[in-house]
C-alpha cells in the first residue's frame, strides 16, 4: 500500500471511531492545508485584554476562527451550543439568554442583561435583543468561561462571549458567498476591503436573507412558522494612522430582523395548557396551534470610535460606543388555537459607553493595566399589551397596558498586572469596584370587561418612581508555573458581581438583589508530540448567591432570587494534528450544579396536568440548563484533487445528556445527539470554492428556551430542525 493511501486510511479509520465515542470536540486552528503542516498552528487569543498564545492564559477560553466557525456551521451566538459544551444558548421570544457551566438566566426584557457578557470588537452589548445578530465578517469568537469580574466587569458572572471582527487591509479583498438551502432558504454575503489613501483603510460587509418557507406550520391556520421573513445586515470599519504611533478606529452596523424563529409551543411530552382539559400538543416540535401568528421585528444599531495610541511606556486606549435598539413582538401566550392570551411587546433601548485604558508594553517585566469604564443605558416598554379572552377562568378584563422605562448609571475602575515571581512562575492580581444608580418608573393599566367594573373602566396602579444603588469589588488572583514550554499549569480565584434592578414588567413590584460568584478553578495546557497534540484540562468550583431567576405570572414576567447554589465540575480540550492531511479536535464537560437553598421557587404543574404555578422549595434541585454531560468531537479531512484543487471534509458531532429547564425539575430536555457535516471544493488559487453542508442531520428536538406560565402552561422554544444546502464563495 502506498504510504498516502496508508496515512487516508488510518485517517477515515480514526475519524469514525472517534464519532462513535462520547468526547465532544471543535476545531481549535486553522493549520494550513497545502503547506502540510508538521504541527498545529498556535492560537492566539484576547482573553486578558492583550494578544497572547492560547496555551500562557491561565483561563479556560474556546477560541473559534473564522475558518471554523464556516466548517462548523456557526453563524450566529445560537450556533455555539452546537461547538463548545457548557454554553447553552437560547431564544426567549427574540431575547437571547446564554449559559456558560450552568450560569446564566431566562429573564428578559428590555434594560435585563445577561449573566454571560457579550462584545463585538470591545462595544458591551446590553440588549439582549440586538444580540441574535448574524456574524457578518466575524475573525473570530472567543467564549470564556467563569467570571470575568476584573477586566470585563460588568455582568459577566457566567463568562464572556466575545466576537471579533475583520480589520481592513491596504491590499483589496473582496468575499462573495452565496447559499441556498432548504425551506427555500437564501443568503448573500458581501466584503469588501481596501486602501482608501496611504493610512486610510476600511472595509464594508453586507449580508441578507430570507425564507420561503418555516421549519414548521400553524396547525391551525396551516401558515409557516419558524421562518425567516427578511433580514439584512451591514457593517463598516474605517481605520486611519497618522503615524506608527497613532490608531484611530471608526466603526459603524446595522440591522433589520423580521422573523417567527422563536415561534413556541408546548413542549413535546407535554400535553396540555392550563384551564383546557383538552390536550393541544399537536404536531412536531417546530410546529403549533396558534390563534396569534409570531413576529420579531427588530431594528438595531451603531457605532464606536476607538484611539489607540502608543505612548513608549505604555499604550493608550479610549472607546466610546453608542448603540439602539427597538423590537416588536407579537405571539400567542395560551400556545393554542383559542384565543385566550396573546402578547404584543414594543421595547426601545440605547446605551453609551466609554472605557479608557492604559496598558503595559507587551515586554513589560511586569504587564499591568488599568482603566475606567462608564456606561448609561435607557430601556422602557412602550408598552407591552396582554389581550385576554373572556373565556380564560378568573379574568375579569380583557387586557392589561404596562409602561416602564429604567435608566441605568455605572461606573467602574479596575486595574490588572502579572508578575514573575520565578523565570517560570507568574503571579496575577486584578480588582475592580462597580458603582450602579437605578431609576425606574412605570404603571400598569387594566381594562374591565363591563358590566364588572361599570364605572372606571381603566384603573390605573400605582405608577411608581424609584431609585436603587447596587455596589461592589470583585477580585481575581492567579497563579501559573511553566515546567516547560510546552506545559503550564494554573490555579485561580474570581469573583463575579451582577447588578440588580428592577422589574420593568410588573411595576410595584420589589426589585431583584444583585448575584455573586465566588469561583475557584485548576487547570493545565499542555503540547506533545513536537505540537501535533494540544490538550486542556480544568477543573471548576462555584459558590453561586442570590441567583437571579425567571417568575412569569398570568402573563408577564417577574424575577426572584435563588438564595444559593453549587456549581461543580471539569472542562477537557483537545486538538491533534494525526496526518499532514487530518485534523481532529474535541472538547467535553462534566457539570454538577443544583441549588443549596431556593425557597419559594416557581414550581409548575406535573407534565400532562394542568394547574397553577405554585412555590416550592427547590433545595437539591439541579439548576437549568446544566447538562452533566456534554460533549462534541470533530475533524476535518483533506483530499487533494485534480489541477491542484482540493477537497475539504468536515464532521462535528454533539451530544448532550439529558438536563432540567427550569428549578422545579419538571420539565426536562432527553438527551441527543446531533450531526453536522459538510464536503467542500477548493479550487487551487484559492478563489473559488463550493460547499454542500448539512446541520442537525439527526433531526433531533432540542428545546433551547422554556418557562412556564402563572396559569400553568409551559412553553418551549426548539433549535432548528434538519437543514442543508449549497454555497458558493468567491475570494479575491
Amino acid at each position: 500500500m502506498a504510504k498516502s493511501s496508508y496515512y487516508q486510511a488510518v485517517s477515515v479509520m480514526a475519524l469514525l471511531a472517534g464519532m462513535s465515542g462520547g468526547a465532544h470536540a471543535r476545531t481549535a486552528t486553522d493549520s494550513q492545508v497545502k503547506g502540510r503542516p508538521t504541527g498545529l498552528a498556535e492560537v492566539v487569543v484576547t482573553a486578558q485584554r492583550r494578544a497572547e498564545l492560547l496555551k500562557n492564559v491561565p483561563i479556560t477560553v474556546t477560541a473559534l476562527s473564522a475558518k471554523q466557525l464556516v466548517q462548523a456551521g456557526v453563524t450566529s451566538i445560537l450556533d455555539l451550543n452546537a461547538t463548545v459544551p457548557g454554553v447553552e444558548v437560547g431564544n426567549a421570544v427574540g431575547f437571547v439568554t446564554p449559559h456558560i457551566r450552568g450560569v446564566g438566566s431566562t429573564t428578559i426584557g428590555p434594560g435585563i442583561e445577561t449573566d454571560v457578557a457579550i462584545y463585538v470588537d470591545g462595544v458591551y452589548y446590553a440588549s439582549s435583543s440586538s444580540a441574535l445578530f448574524d456574524f457578518v465578517d466575524v475573525a473570530n469568537v472567543e467564549v470564556l468561561k467563569g467570571p470575568q469580574g476584573t477586566l470585563f466587569g460588568r455582568n459577566a458572572t457566567g463568562g464572556l462571549i466575545q466576537v471579533t471582527t475583520k480589520d481592513p487591509t491596504q491590499q483589496r479583498h473582496v468575499d462573495v458567498d452565496l447559499t441556498y438551502g432548504n425551506y427555500n432558504t437564501a443568503k448573500a454575503d458581501l466584503y469588501l476591503s481596501g486602501g482608501l489613501t496611504d493610512n486610510l483603510t476600511a472595509n464594508l460587509a453586507i449580508q441578507g436573507g430570507a425564507m420561503g418557507q418555516g421549519y414548521g406550520k400553524d396547525t391551525a391556520t396551516g401558515k409557516y412558522v419558524g421562518q425567516d421573513y427578511g433580514n439584512i445586515a451591514a457593517r463598516s470599519k474605517i481605520v486611519y494612522t497618522p503615524s506608527a504611533q497613532t490608531k484611530v478606529t471608526l466603526e459603524l452596523d446595522i440591522s433589520r430582523q423580521r422573523n417567527s424563529l422563536f415561534s413556541q409551543r408546548i413542549p413535546m411530552g407535554d400535553v396540555h395548557a392550563a384551564n383546557l382539559p383538552v390536550p393541544q400538543n399537536t404536531g412536531n416540535a417546530w410546529s403549533n396551534p396558534s390563534n396569534e401568528m409570531p413576529l420579531f421585528d427588530n431594528k438595531d444599531g451603531g457605532f464606536s470610535l476607538k484611539l489607540d495610541q502608543n505612548l513608549g511606556w505604555a499604550h493608550l486606549s479610549d472607546q466610546a460606543a453608542y448603540r439602539q435598539s427597538a423590537t416588536k413582538l407579537n405571539f400567542d401566550l395560551d400556545y393554542t388555537s383559542l384565543p385566550e392570551e396573546g402578547a404584543f411587546l414594543h421595547t426601545d433601548e440605547n446605551s453609551f459607553s466609554n472605557e479608557l485604558q492604559l496598558a503595559s508594553n507587551p515586554d513589560s517585566l511586569i504587564k499591568w493595566q488599568t482603566g475606567v469604564f462608564y456606561f448609561q443605558s435607557d430601556s422602557l416598554y412602550d408598552p407591552t399589551k396582554i389581550e385576554f379572552s373572556p373565556s380564560l377562568a378568573g379574568t375579569p378584563f380583557d387586557y392589561l397596558l404596562v409602561n416602564s422605562a429604567q435608566t441605568v448609571d455605572s461606573v467602574a475602575g479596575f486595574g490588572q498586572a502579572t508578575a514573575k515571581i520565578t523565570d517560570n512562575t507568574n503571579i496575577t492580581g486584578g480588582f475592580r469596584y462597580s458603582y450602579e444608580h437605578h431609576n425606574f418608573s412605570g404603571n400598569t393599566t387594566f381594562h374591565f370587561v363591563p358590566p364588572a367594573v361599570p364605572v372606571a373602566t381603566f384603573i390605573p396602579s400605582p405608577s411608581p418612581t424609584e431609585t436603587k444603588t447596587f455596589e461592589s469589588p470583585t477580585y481575581r488572583l492567579a497563579i501559573d508555573h511553566h515546567f516547560t514550554k510546552d506545559t503550564m499549569v494554573y490555579a485561580s480565584y474570581n469573583t463575579g458581581f451582577k447588578s440588580g434592578g428592577f422589574n420593568s414588567q410588573t411595576p410595584g413590584s420589589p426589585y431583584f438583589l444583585p448575584e455573586k460568584l465566588i469561583a475557584y478553578e485548576v487547570g493545565t495546557k499542555d503540547s506533545f508530540f513536537d505540537n501535533r497534540l494540544h490538550v486542556g484540562l480544568s477543573g471548576f468550583y462555584y459558590n453561586y448567591t442570590n441567583i437571579q431567576v425567571q417568575a412569569v405570572g398570568l402573563a408577564t414576567t417577574n424575577i426572584v432570587n435563588g438564595a444559593a447554589a453549587r456549581d461543580e465540575g471539569a472542562d477537557l480540550d483537545f486538538s491533534a494534528l494525526l496526518t499532514p492531511n487530518f485534523t481532529i479536535s474535541g472538547s467535553a464537560e462534566y457539570l454538577n450544579a443544583y441549588f443549596l437553598s431556593f425557597p419559594g421557587a416557581p414550581t409548575g404543574p406535573p407534565i400532562g396536568q394542568t394547574g397553577p404555578d405554585i412555590g416550592g422549595n427547590a433545595a437539591g434541585h439541579r439548576m437549568g440548563y446544566a447538562p452533566p454531560w456534554s460533549e462534541t468531537i470533530g475533524g476535518t479531512y483533506t483530499i487533494m484533487a485534480p489541477n491542484d484543487s482540493q477537497v475539504e471534509l468536515n464532521t462535528i458531532v454533539e451530544h448532550s445528556s439529558a438536563y432540567y429547564m427550569e428549578a422545579d425539575n419538571i420539565l426536562r430536555q432527553p438527551d441527543f445527539t446531533k450531526l453536522s457535516a459538510s464536503a467542500k471544493w477548493i479550487s487551487a488559487d484559492d478563489r473559488y470554492a463550493v460547499s454542500l453542508w448539512g446541520h442537525n442531520l439527526t433531526n433531533a428536538a432540542v428545546m433551547d428556551y422554556e418557562s412556564t406560565l402563572g396559569v400553568g402552561t409551559r412553553n418551549a422554544h426548539y433549535e432548528p430542525p434538519r437543514t442543508f444546502g449549497i454555497t458558493l464563495s468567491y475570494h479575491m
